[in-house]
């Protein structure tokens, strides 16, 4: 797992279990999705735009699986759906309805695309901070 975060802390506002439960729905999805499974590669990143961007953090969590299609975008953050292409791949459809609902009551949106690494992206964008520093990223490897 490669992970690219912050130099320093990023601060959001929340609900500490509310903020693991989203982001462990992120990364073991990515992982289960990926083209190994379980064990497939997965990148998660917390970019911090400078201050005068107006953006808060954003999560980016990206896997190498097939994606996510376009016409099933907004309809796997519904409770009990999932992609046509994950066959007979173990979940009840729960996890990224719950990285929806986590984000919604955090004020951030979420969202998937294409991934550099050939499958889904999630992004969780946060809103800016009322006010304090802002870091700059480096890279991890966990």
């Amino acid at each position: 797992m490669d992970a690219d975060l912050p130099a320093g802390a990023v601060a959001v506002a929340g609900w500490e279990p509310g903020l693991r439960l989203m982001t462990d729905n992120l990364v073991e999805n990515a992982a289960r999705h990926g083209r190994n499974g379980d064990d497939g590669p997965v990148a998660i990143r917390v970019a911090v735009e400078p201050p005068s961007a107006g953006a808060g953090p954003r999560l980016l969590v990206d896997d190498d699986g097939p994606g996510v299609a376009e016409a099933d975008r907004d309809r796997i953050f519904e409770p009990f759906a999932r992609a046509g292409r994950v066959g007979g791949r173990p979940g009840s459809g729960l996890g990224l309805a719950l990285v929806a609902q986590q984000a919604r009551h955090h004020g951030a949106d979420v969202e998937v695309t294409r991934s550099p690494l050939g499958g889904a992206r999630f992004v969780v964008a946060f809103p800016a901070p009322a006010s304090g520093p802002q870091s700059t990223s480096r890279t991890a490897r966990a």
